[in-house]
């Protein structure tokens, strides 16, 4: 699709578009990398912080 919307004609056209296809997939898996450790960890950390609102292992 970015190859029909681009329609590169000189061989610097085309791979500034195959860079720009390459680091638009590149930032899709770092997305979803992100949201499967956000996922994994979320429970710990709200618990955590419920931990620290109640006081809880406040040595104090």
């Amino acid at each position: 699709m970015m190859v029909d919307d681009i329609q590169p004609q000189t061989n610097i056209e085309w791979l500034w578009t195959l860079d720009l296809i390459g680091l638009s997939w590149e930032i899709l898996r770092y997305r979803r990398l992100k949201n499967r450790i956000l996922d994994a960890h979320r429970v710990a950390a709200i618990k955590a912080i419920l931990r620290r609102l109640d006081g809880e292992g406040d040595a104090g």
